[in-house]
């Protein structure tokens, strides 16, 4: 008799596969998808800000790295200029 009430409150599913519900259900279900959405919502603006702040912190990294290959650039062509110089003004023979 318990196995006969199991069978009959458990939910069958339907033709599209969704399972039958009760109207109270979908309220229940209603609110928690609510509170499901904008838990993910504030999630999803902690990302984005999280992820902004990297993007600034490797665009100044990037400008920095920029300014370092300039100076190493410009330092190789001195250092070059100068070794260049020397050998003019005192060839080896």
């Amino acid at each position: 008799m318990a196995d006969d009430n199991m069978i009959n409150e458990t939910r069958q599913p339907t033709e599209n596969g969704l399972e039958n519900q009760r109207p109270d259900d979908t309220e229940d279900d209603e609110d928690v998808a609510d509170d499901d959405f904008a838990s993910l919502n504030l999630q999803l603006d902690a990302l984005s800000l999280a992820l902004d702040a990297l993007e600034q912190k490797n665009d100044f990294i990037h400008a920095q790295l920029m300014k370092l290959m300039e100076s190493n650039r410009e330092a190789r062509q001195q250092f070059q200029e100068n070794i260049a110089n020397e050998q003019k003004s005192d060839p080896q023979i």
